[in-house]
């Protein structure tokens, strides 16, 4: 659906290519792309939040795409950053982005023509020193930054001119499954070593609209099932490589497109968020892009035979759309925990910047309407920004242009501001445990992979001594064996008192306070009437909350996807 949103620069790239070049590896470079390395020396500080409650905290709002850039490429050869025609980003620009009320800047990168062979496929220097440049800049800014695998898997004819993420042609059975993962494997474990000790204001997102040529419309179950094994492939490749990026947030988009209903459809399934092991869920970001409906937003203005023509009207219908798909996404993912972006979305401002004031009003009251939609449901909104046909800001100093790009720009900060969000749920109406971390074996240096443990603030321990208080845990599975819920007092050299809440065959223990919502596959548990001995617990300076599960060698079977107080 989305190809021709990009079709304008594949028919300039594809005119500039020629019929024999060469290069050195070691210096292919071009568009900007330098050999400083000034990424942090020592690891930068990282949040114990989910990406939920993270993005509520850092009141992270809106976004902008520095598109066309870094993920820009000269077909076959190597990706350039201004073969799209956009200069090379500047300290200038993304100031200017942030002045115009942005939080979070999304970088794409291309990384074709900067990759050595196999088995290594080593990533030229130069070209991670300056993908590190720009997030550098994002940073200064006071903004966060997403940077990922972007053009590397697009569908395009010729086959085998783009990336090496080759869905199509693995579909057909004309590429090796285990080259590409091989090599996906390589490259998302150069990326996250070499961004390492960059904070918790990094975003790591998996692929981009990666394919078989139907973008991911009427596709079969099992090329989403494909994709799901390659996102994780690459969440493994990046928690392997351990220290910040062990519990930094990593995004993962659907099928093609990854618009609303692909996306759920492959949730239902449980082949949408890869696992993530003691991180549960609260580490992932679901990325989602929104381009409802094509024939308003990506349709090609300059139609060529067989592409559908852009359309400069849109019906109530499809307005109402934009609410129902946003409010579907706030349901499954934002009440249960799960942070979600709209990693892409708006519509071709430039493009209708010298038509007719009613075309332009609607355009405006488009952007309005999917930014508002977004803040009401907990979405990030990331606006497509490709300095052309969907340009909004200039890239000279990040301002818009008077006319339709200031008035789309200001109409779409102001609904984001005036719309009121719904809070930091995190999935229920308490407070946001975060993620959990494995429980110590008695001889006090082994993993007990059986348990998962929360090391409550000062604030929580006030909260989970009050009269009343519930710990609710929402889980993907459901609990099918033995259960205890324990509590430590470190302060006291208290370090294990146990009691039963769920028996052999995953009941809950009578008279423990514990229920089990199977629809809703929600625990809860009512902490004065489950702990043992709930006095001296009541007395505790610090607590540490365990859940022992004897169902399997590993509690992540459970798939706790929040733990809160409520």
């Amino acid at each position: 659906m989305l190809k021709n949103r990009k079709s304008r620069n594949i028919i300039i790239i594809s005119v500039l290519i020629v019929a024999a070049f060469a290069f050195a590896f070691a210096a292919c470079g071009g568009g900007g792309d330098s050999g400083d390395d000034d990424t942090p020396n020592e690891p930068e500080s990282m949040t114990t939040k989910s990406a939920l409650q993270y993005f509520y905290d850092e009141n992270v709002k809106a976004g902008w795409n520095l598109g066309n850039t870094l993920d820009a490429v000269n077909v076959p050869s190597a990706a350039s950053e201004t073969a799209w025609g956009n200069p090379a980003a500047t300290q200038a620009l993304i100031n200017g982005v942030k002045a115009q009320g942005f939080d979070i800047v999304r970088i794409g990168c291309t990384w074709i023509g900067h990759v050595g062979g196999a088995p290594n496929y080593t990533i030229s220097q130069a070209r991670l020193a300056r993908v590190a440049k720009v997030v550098n800049m994002v940073h200064n800014a006071g903004m966060k930054a997403i940077i990922n695998i972007h053009h590397d898997g697009n569908y395009t004819e010729p086959p085998n001119t783009w990336g090496f993420l080759k869905f199509a042609e693995v579909e057909r059975g004309e590429a090796n499954e285990a080259q590409v993962k091989a090599q996906l494997t390589a490259m998302w474990t150069q990326i996250a070593n070499y961004f390492i000790n960059y904070g918790d204001y990094l975003i790591f997102e998996t692929m981009n609209e990666v394919h078989s040529g139907n973008w991911g419309g009427g596709a079969s179950d099992a090329e989403q099932d494909r994709l799901f094994d390659w996102n994780q492939t690459a969440l493994n490749a990046i928690r392997a490589t351990g220290g910040n990026n062990a519990t930094r947030f990593v995004a993962v988009p659907g099928l093609g497109s990854t618009e609303p209903g692909i996306v759920l459809a492959a949730h239902s399934r449980g082949k949408l968020l890869p696992n993530d092991g003691a991180n549960g869920v609260s580490k992932l970001i679901v990325s989602v892009h929104f381009y409802a409906p094509s024939a308003y937003t990506v349709a090609s203005a300059t139609p060529t035979q067989g592409n559908e023509p852009l359309r400069h009207t849109i019906e109530t219908e499809e307005l109402a759309n934009i609410d129902t798909e946003a409010a579907h996404l706030k349901e499954t993912f934002f009440d249960n925990g799960i942070a979600v972006y709209y990693g892409e979305w708006g519509a071709p401002t430039d493009v209708r910047s010298s038509m007719d004031t009613e075309i332009k009003n609607t355009h405006i009251n488009y952007i309005s309407c999917v930014a508002a939609a977004a803040r009401a449901n907990g979405i990030v909104p990331i606006i497509w920004d490709d300095g052309g046909e969907f340009k909004m800001l200039e890239r000279s100093n990040g301002a818009p242009k008077n006319g339709l790009w200031k008035d789309t720009l200001t109409a779409m900060i102001t609904a984001i501001n005036d719309t009121t969000d719904p809070g930091d749920n995190n999935g229920g109406e308490g407070v946001n445990l975060g993620s959990y971390v494995y429980g110590t074996a008695e001889n006090g240096i082994d993993t007990n992979y059986q348990q998962a443990v929360w090391s409550l603030t000062s604030a929580n321990v006030t909260i989970a001594k009050t009269a009343e208080t519930k710990l609710v845990l929402k889980l993907t599975n459901a609990p099918s064996a033995g259960m205890q819920l324990v509590w430590q007092g470190p302060t006291n050299e208290i370090w294990w008192k146990a009691a039963d809440i769920l028996d052999d065959y995953g009941v809950p223990v009578t008279g423990k306070g514990t229920t089990w919502n199977a629809s809703a596959k929600t625990l809860t548990i009512n902490l004065e009437a489950a702990l043992e001995d709930y006095a001296s617990f009541s007395d505790q300076p610090n607590l540490n909350l365990i859940i022992a599960y004897y169902g399997s060698a590993d509690i992540s079977a459970l798939g706790i996807t929040s733990a809160t107080l409520e």
